[in-house]
């Protein structure tokens, strides 16, 4: 007894097996869209529609779209079509080789949109889903009406993950100009249909740019390499003269003017006695650094410690300076010595001794 029921738990545990193998290996089936349609609507915008809706199944696995051989007025014509009836939508996607049909309609309600979305089974005819909904009149409620609605009758979407990584950590990642995080980023979102700009940006590193595509099925992977962004030059620098010369781009450039000629320091006046110098000249110390660093004998040196000037001296009285009493001297001298040859040359003969005559001997 317990043996048989070993075998037979075992033969079912294969067939659940089996079942399970032969449901993972089922083909995605074909799908044939039709529309999305509307005598509202421009063509051009039909056409973007169709764009995004394609775009959307191509992100189910478990499904297949079918590209007719014909395009779908001539299909309809062939099939004797020309409305939105299961039955009717059943032949076009057999016509078509397809097992299931999506179809997609528009229509245009006083100050709204009706949105009619429903996929049908083409071996019976039967509708598997239907959505309906309205919308705005503006062309971003009803793009998001469609979404909506395509979503709902074709399930749910798979999960999807989008993998950032970069040689740089930390740098910020941005999706459409919208920051998602910082690098090494795993996100799991749904970047919508059609294409989304990814940018990688790091400071001291150029920014990268990458384009992805929610055609693609699965994770979404991007591996950035950021190169290091060379040192700018400061234009401070660049346009500041040196000796004559100007600095552009990084080169020495010859502006053809000649170099600046030094000046001359200030001429200083006499202010004392004792130091008289005219106005027009140079002291000497001053004129010797001149020539040296016009004659370029040596380097310029700066300016050096203030001289101290010597203490200011009173003027001196004529009487006390040692010039007046010389000349003094020399005129008493004078005096004196021709005084004596005067009274020398009389012989004696003028005044009597003792009256009032004076003799000098030496």
């Amino acid at each position: 007894m317990r043996g048989s029921i070993l075998v037979a738990l075992g033969t079912w545990l294969v067939l659940a097996g089996m079942a399970a193998g032969s449901a993972a290996q089922e083909p995605p089936a074909r799908l044939l869209i039709v529309g999305p349609e509307s005598r509202f609507l421009e063509p051009a915008q039909l056409e973007r529609m169709a764009e995004d809706l394609r775009a959307l199944v191509q992100r189910y696995p478990g499904l297949r779209r079918v590209e007719p051989a014909q395009p779908i007025e001539q299909l309809r014509k062939k099939a004797r079509c020309l409305g939105s009836q299961p039955e009717c939508l059943a032949r076009l996607g057999k016509l078509a080789g397809a097992e299931r049909v999506l179809h997609c309609e528009v229509q245009k309600l006083p100050g709204k949109y009706l949105v009619d979305v429903s996929l049908i089974e083409t071996l019976r005819g039967n509708t598997l889903s239907q959505s309906r909904g309205r919308s705005e009149p503006s062309a971003e409620a009803l793009q998001a009406a469609l979404l909506k609605g395509w979503v709902e009758v074709l399930g749910p979407l798979p999960v999807r993950q989008i993998k950032v990584y970069a040689n740089v950590t930390g740098a910020d990642v941005f999706l459409d100009g919208q920051k998602l995080g910082q690098t090494p980023l795993i996100l799991t979102r749904d970047p919508g249909p059609g294409a989304h700009r990814l940018e990688i940006a790091a400071a001291g590193y150029e920014p990268f740019s990458q384009e992805i595509s929610a055609q693609e099925s699965g994770d979404i992977h991007v591996e950035a390499v950021l190169r290091t962004r060379a040192p700018e030059a400061d234009p401070a620098l660049a346009a500041a003269p040196v000796a004559g010369r100007k600095i552009s781009s990084g080169k020495d450039e010859d502006d053809g003017s000649a170099p600046p000629t030094p000046t001359s320091p200030p001429k200083p006046r006499a202010s004392r006695p004792g130091w008289l110098r005219l106005a027009d000249e140079t002291p000497p110390d001053v004129a010797a650094s001149s020539r040296t660093s016009e004659t370029g004998a040596g380097p310029a040196k700066g300016p050096g410690p203030a001289r101290e000037a010597p203490p200011s001296e009173e003027p001196k009285a004529f009487y006390r300076t040692w010039w007046f009493w010389t000349a003094i001297g020399l005129v008493v001298s004078g005096a004196a010595a021709g005084l004596v040859v005067g009274l020398a040359g009389e012989g004696g003969s003028g005044i009597p001794d003792g009256k009032g005559r004076l003799v000098l001997s030496f």
